[in-house]
């Protein structure tokens, strides 16, 4: 396998490292911080109402937390088809692909545990971890496109 071209490299990146989508990931992420209670700033013992006790409902700072969540994995989504549509190496683009959707999957699985009224199965946390860890994989393979080695 060869390495990718410089200008392979640049196109990759002008979608990954988008400023728009960026700044919506980067504010998605602050805000679920924020709203789960997550935030440096938050005090010790503090945090959301995950369920209301009187109605049984999801709290609402939760609730906007899984739609944050939700925001995340559009973007990403939107990031592999763009990727899907570039003019790279075809098992690069691939593994590119798989790896923001595998991110994309493992945020709306968040979501969606973050929004249940029951307990979380070790299976469900088992679902999330493995979308996180073939994301990873998927990533690894084409590493040059997300790291600054230096070379190109």
């Amino acid at each position: 396998m060869t390495a990718p071209t410089k200008a392979q490299i640049t196109q990759v990146r002008r979608v990954l490292y988008n400023r728009s989508s960026v700044g919506q990931v980067r504010d998605a992420l602050s805000s679920i911080d924020v709203l789960l209670g997550l935030a440096p700033s938050t005090p010790s013992g503090s945090g959301p109402t995950w369920i209301i006790p009187d109605t049984g409902q999801i709290g609402p700072s939760v609730i906007e937390a899984s739609r944050a969540a939700l925001r995340i994995a559009s973007i990403l989504e939107q990031e592999a088809s763009a990727i899907g549509g570039l003019s790279i190496p075809a098992a690069d683009r691939s593994h590119l692909v798989s790896a923001l959707n595998l991110q994309a999957s493992e945020w709306t699985a968040r979501a969606k545990a973050w929004v249940r009224t029951g307990p979380l199965s070790a299976a469900q946390l088992k679902i999330i971890g493995g979308y996180e860890s073939a994301a990873a994989a998927a990533a690894t393979k084409v590493s040059a496109y997300l790291i600054a080695t230096g070379t190109h």
